[in-house]
């Protein structure tokens, strides 16, 4: 099974198309000697796995390991104004399914020319959860992959290159690689609600996202997960912070359905002085949370039915 990014990972801002051909284009000018010397210098991939064997029926954790070279980067599963996310096309033996890419966190880089990009420096670690068939039986086990990525400085140049590692397979296993695969998972936006109300207005022509209950002096952050190709985006804004710490997230829209599209995205926010926290938030979320608690505060404020008399 593919562990390819979802469609929403190939979106970038139609706005600054124009851009990212000429930076393609840039790329397509150079020799092809100069791209593949380039291609195996400016981002090197690696296959890791958290695990020293493979157990029949387990699930276990793969990471692509992506190494850019200084100054170089990568980009989310939402690049922005320009980019494009890194691909990883799995070749696993029978049985064996993968699941989606967990991206980390991106940084938000401003470039040349007001470009808003969602990127990756220095390295990234791309966890995969792949399964393990219950019919699996003992021996060499190899698992392969093609990886695909767009590597960008002053210019872009798309780079790949397969990456593979062999296990055996056995009935028992040991961790391996905790500390690099503990590290990037907090870095992983976390999938549950987060501990404080957020609001989503959708309109058709901007979007607006109420966060409250957060201390005035957190930072916080939003990259947006837009539905699809059909909406362009502006950049986020953030309000300042009310006195109780609210602030208002806005972006403005083009494209037709916004008020019922399935918009998401992920808000970080950081504490002075304490390590960023990350959620994945989307506007379905929120409503099903608002509804829920509406209906638990309408069920705790309904008369409580007395008991009717027995008669013999």
């Amino acid at each position: 099974m593919n562990g390819d990014a979802n469609p929403v990972s190939l979106l970038f801002s139609m706005q600054h198309l124009r851009v990212f051909f000429l930076l393609a284009l840039l790329a397509l000018c150079l020799p092809a000697s100069a791209l593949d010397a380039a291609n195996k210098t400016l981002a090197t991939p690696s296959l890791v796995l958290d695990t020293t064997a493979i157990v029949p029926g387990k699930t276990f954790n793969a990471g692509v390991k992506l190494v850019m070279a200084p100054g170089w980067h990568t980009y989310w599963q939402f690049g922005g104004d320009a980019g494009a996310p890194t691909k990883i096309k799995w070749s696993l033996p029978p049985g064996f399914t993968a699941g989606p890419i967990q991206w980390p966190i991106p940084k938000a880089r401003q470039e040349e020319g007001d470009l808003l990009t969602y990127v990756y420096e220095d390295e990234v670690l791309l966890l995969v959860e792949i399964r393990a068939p219950e019919n699996l039986l003992p021996g060499e086990i190899t698992l392969k992959a093609d990886v695909s990525w767009l590597a960008c400085k002053e210019t872009c140049i798309p780079g790949s290159g397969p990456v593979s590692l062999t296990l055996p397979s056995q009935s028992q296993t040991t961790p391996a690689n905790a500390q690099l695969f503990g590290s990037w998972k907090t870095r992983l936006p976390k999938a549950e609600a987060p501990p404080f109300p957020v609001q989503w207005t959708l309109g058709e022509k901007e979007i607006r996202i109420r966060v409250s209950g957060i201390a005035p002096d957190n930072k916080i952050e939003f990259f947006p997960l837009p539905p699809s190709t059909d909406f362009q985006l502006g950049h986020p804004k953030i309000s300042a912070a009310a006195a109780d710490g609210t602030r208002t997230i806005s972006f403005s829209v083009e494209g037709t359905g916004s008020a019922q599209a399935p918009w998401a995205g992920v808000l970080v926010t950081e504490k002075p002085g304490n390590p960023s926290e990350g959620w994945s938030i989307s506007a379905a979320s929120a409503a099903s949370a608002a509804s829920a608690a509406s209906a638990a505060s309408a069920a705790s404020a309904a008369p409580a039915l007395k008991p009717s008399a027995r008669t013999s």
